[in-house]
């Protein structure tokens, strides 16, 4: 099962999406979780994180209606989802809107901008299905972090055998990164191999001192 975030502050398109979902009998694959956006964005945020939901789902306009809230909400969908994937890369975000020019033209990336129609059968047949596509992006994303992680697995035992040449390195630390970035945890690489890799960049440095003194003389 998938879980989905909804960030919405209008319990009708909050329905519709719940019944957008039933009509396409992914009930059992997909469980909805409904999210007020709060106060501050980081708040928002903390909240769809603490879910551990596969994807977020936002309305774009989130301070049009205040029927469940009673603040006001200083950022839309756009920004919102703009900030999620500045803490956790290629994250599944999409916006739904009735405002489709004005959510583009503020989307660095007009691709997780859709119209609130297809909740209304507004998609084509031919075409694959709003969900379909954040079902895909939930898989392509799983599937990333997967590989990623079982190459990073394979240097990392590579590294305890002390048979971790210089590419792999690279490679090592440039997953970690990615792995750090996508899943939001902090460093996976072992105290043991940063404390390795300390000591043979002091062995390379005390080298490279050694030579110039000796190209001197």
């Amino acid at each position: 099962m998938y879980k989905i975030v909804v960030v919405d502050e209008s319990p009708d398109d909050i329905d519709n999406f719940h019944d957008y979902i039933e009509g396409h009998n992914l009930s059992g694959l997909l469980e909805v979780i409904d999210i007020s956006p709060e106060p501050s964005i980081q708040e928002t945020i903390d909240k769809i994180f603490d879910s551990n939901a596969d994807a977020v789902v936002a309305d774009y306009l989130l301070n049009e209606y205040r029927i469940i809230i009673d603040y006001n909400v200083p950022y839309n969908g756009v920004e919102l989802v703009e900030e999620i994937l500045k803490q956790r890369q290629e994250y599944p975000c999409f916006v739904m809107t009735s405002f489709d020019d004005d959510a583009i033209k503020s989307s660095a990336d007009v691709n997780v901008v859709y119209q609130k129609s297809i909740l209304h059968g507004a998609e084509k047949n031919s075409e694959a299905s709003f969900v379909d596509r954040v079902i895909q992006q939930i898989e392509h994303y799983r599937a990333r972090i997967s590989t990623a992680e079982q190459e990073f697995n394979r240097l990392i035992d590579l590294a305890e055998k002390k048979e971790l040449n210089a590419l792999d390195e690279s490679l090592l630390n440039e997953l970690d990164g990615f792995l750090e970035r996508t899943t939001h945890r902090k460093s996976a690489i072992p105290a043991s191999l940063k404390t390795m890799k300390s000591d043979l960049h002091k062995l390379i440095e005390n080298t490279d001192k050694l030579l110039e003194k000796l190209d001197g003389e």
